[in-house]
This record gives structure tokens, sequence and C-alpha cells, in this order.
């Protein structure tokens, strides 16, 4: 299960970090290329940790990458709070994920 958590980890945040180079290379934002490479090295380096704060890490990563990009490229955008209610909102909800996996379950019976 773990190999395939890491796979997928992988494959996915080397194939945003392909996406976000690609847009860094079209706004003449070559220097944030190297940082991209972030997201893939967490992905392995946190390949112990558990399901939710795995998922948790590596899309706070991502969300503060594009913060980032946009902050660089396209400050106004960043007041556009519609533009990032949903990231932001996801990132809370995995959050919450990660906590709620955290706490004993304990369950009554009648």
């Amino acid at each position: 299960m773990q190999r395939r958590r890491v796979a997928v980890g992988l494959l996915i945040t080397g194939l945003f970090a392909v996406s976000l180079s690609f847009g860094a290379v079209q706004q003449g934002a070559a220097w944030f290329i190297p940082l991209t490479l972030v997201l893939p090295v967490s992905a392995y380096l946190f390949r112990g940790w558990g399901i939710w704060p795995y998922f948790c890490v590596l899309y706070g990563e991502s969300l503060a990458l594009r913060l980032l990009f946009t902050l660089v490229t396209d400050p106004a955008a960043l007041r556009n709070f519609g533009q990032w209610s949903w990231p932001l909102m996801m990132f809370a909800l995995l959050l919450l994920g990660t906590w709620l996996d955290r706490q004993k379950t304990q369950e009554t019976t009648p």
C-alpha cells in the first residue's frame, strides 16, 4: 500500500511540478522552476507518514507554491477571494480530516 501511495504521490506531484514549471516559463518566471521540485522530493521524503498527513503536506505545499507564484506574477489576483476560496477550503478539510483521523473513535453499543 505504501509503495502505491508513493508512486501515485510522485506521479501527481511530478505532473503538478511540470505544470507549474510550464506556467512559470510562459510568465517569464524561470526562477520559479527549482521551487517546483520541492513537491516530488517531499512526496518521497514523507512516504512513511499516514495517508491523511501525507496528503495534507503535499496539498499544503502545492497551495503555498500557487500562492507564491501568483504573488510574484500577478499580485492583484491575490485579492480575488473567489479564486482562492475552493483551494483554501479543501486545505481546511484536509486538516480537519487529519485531526479526526488522529482522534480515538468510541463506539457505543445499545
